[in-house]
């Protein structure tokens, strides 16, 4: 996460459908920004979302797992 950014990575087990879900999160992502604002006044964010689907080095240490995203 970066101040103007977020990257999430869907996959992590074998098993997962990581497309779908990764399809699946940025739908309910812009379904949360299409909501009625609240009665604050807060503004609803600018989103663009892009998915990208490729295999990745992933690597676990201990209980962090790293993804090599130049590789």
């Amino acid at each position: 996460m970066t101040p103007t950014g977020l990257v999430a990575a869907f996959g992590l087990e074998p098993t997962e459908d990581a497309a779908r879900r990764a399809a699946h999160a940025a739908l309910a992502i812009q379904r949360a920004v299409q909501r009625p604002p609240a009665r604050d006044g807060a503004h609803r964010p600018v989103i663009a979302i892009g998915l990208h689907v490729s295999p990745f080095l992933i690597g676990q240490l201990a209980t962090r797992t790293e993804i090599d995203a130049q590789g």
